[in-house]
């Protein structure tokens, strides 16, 4: 009993490929076995007009057990083309063992590797335009364009966000330039694909105010505090469509505002409650937000001593002299 193989048990050849080369091993018994290297090789009954018609060549090494295809294949078969390996027992001329081989040609596989377009602003929708599609797999010589409806793709959510796929549906392959439409038979491209992009976060203005509610809503005294109850933001509209709040997503409502911006919290400086003074009011943001906020005009608090009052804030004892001084004063806060 005598078996053989090549490489991957048929011989095949891709379009656009222009050599390869299979080695062929005969075994003989249960198939452990190697055939004695003085037992003849040989390929034969090869169709010639078939070979010539597919634009190869095959030629045979019967010494070194291989088998060469050249040439570059100008249409696609399967199983079309045969030849066969021939073993001849060396003692025993009679005694000849044959294998048929099928040769395949495959089409050239068209893989998506990127578009010219890959990143937007968010704009609350999952579309993109990829613009032109860039391809790998085109054979030197066949220009070709790939496609997809209305090169229009779609990120996995409208969501900000770096390295988010986008799908590509609706691929087609076209050629341009002088190449023939025939050429297209030697191809394949799968009907959907994905690339990678970003979705850029949208970046809006806003002032910052304090808003106590007290005579001068920007003053406090020190020793007050509630920063995030008393503070709040306001849209600064832009010239920039971009750079503006989607319509769909505007409130005017603070908490809203403040979640929607990813604003988690108000910033001033720490001596803000016990040293009078200005300062800035900044916010404090939780980064996961779809908007980049940038603080055009930041507010100011404006902190001051308050006067106490005798009786009311402190009470104070002590002996009262004869020119109406306390002497051994003990000065009490009312809380």
């Amino acid at each position: 009993h005598v078996s053989f193989e090549l490489n991957s048990q048929t011989a095949s050849f891709e379009y656009g490929e222009t050599g390869r080369t299979y080695t062929y091993v005969a075994t003989y018994g249960e198939g452990s076995e190697t055939i004695p290297s003085d037992f003849t090789y040989e390929v034969s009954n090869v169709d010639k007009n078939a070979m010539t018609a597919l634009g190869l060549t095959l030629n045979a090494n019967n010494t070194t057990h291989e088998v060469t295809l050249s040439g570059t294949p100008i249409m696609i078969t399967s199983g079309a083309v045969q030849f066969n390996i021939k073993v001849t027992d060396s003692h025993d001329a009679t005694k000849t063992y044959t294998y048929p081989v099928s040769l395949t040609i495959t089409k050239k596989v068209i893989t998506v590797t990127g578009v010219a377009n890959n990143y937007k602003t968010y704009d609350g929708t999952t579309s993109i335009a990829v613009g032109k599609i860039s391809f790998s797999g085109a054979v030197n010589g066949d220009e070709l364009a790939v496609n997809c409806t209305d090169q229009i793709g779609n990120f996995s959510t409208a969501a900000a966000g770096t390295n988010k796929y986008i799908a590509l549906t609706g691929l087609t392959l076209s050629v341009t330039g002088s190449t023939p439409e025939s050429v297209l038979d030697y191809y394949t491209l799968a009907s959907t694909a994905s690339v990678t992009g970003n979705v850029l976060k949208r970046t809006v203005h806003i002032n910052t105010s304090a808003n106590y509610t007290t005579a001068n809503p920007t003053k406090i005294f020190t020793g007050e505090s509630d920063a995030n109850a008393n503070f709040q933001i306001t849209e600064v509209p832009s010239s920039n469509p971009s750079e503006n709040i989607l319509s769909a997503e505007a409130t005017t409502n603070q908490a809203n505002l403040r979640a929607l911006l990813g604003i988690t919290g108000f910033s001033v400086s720490t001596d803000a409650w016990t040293i009078p003074g200005t300062y800035d009011i900044d916010v404090v943001t939780s980064g996961t937000s779809n908007y980049e906020v940038s603080i055009k005009n930041k507010g100011k608090l404006t902190v001051d001593q308050e006067t106490p009052i005798k009786d009311t804030n402190y009470t104070i004892a002590g002996t009262v002299g004869s020119n109406g001084w306390y002497k051994n004063v003990v000065i009490t806060p009312i809380s």
